[in-house]
């Protein structure tokens, strides 16, 4: 396998590539259904059955990591908040979508 050059300086035309990259779609946009999907994943995965997994696997290994770790302070949604009216919940839960 032949070597590959890590020091050049970058041409004009990396450059470009790099501008068009970045141009084709904003980086809130690009990474707007990884946030949903560990929003998710933090609420506790609710209608796991139901919900449609954009992602694979291994994103959602990296998010329960997260969870245990990064976000191990934070209580899970359903021992904070009570929900008097399930029914109301579910239609918030599906208009949030």
């Amino acid at each position: 396998m032949p070597k590959v050059e890590t020091n050049r300086e970058p041409t004009e035309a990396d450059r470009q590539a790099v501008r068009k990259f970045l141009y084709a779609m904003p980086l809130l946009e690009r990474g707007a259904p990884l946030l949903t999907e560990l929003l998710w994943v933090l609420l506790g995965r609710p209608g796991e059955d139901s919900h449609p997994k954009i992602l694979p696997d291994y994103c959602y290994h990296i998010f329960d990591a997260l969870q245990r770790t990064f976000f191990k302070g934070v209580p899970q949604i359903h021992d904070t908040v009570l929900v008097m009216d399930q029914a109301s919940r579910r239609r918030a839960w599906l208009t949030a979508r």
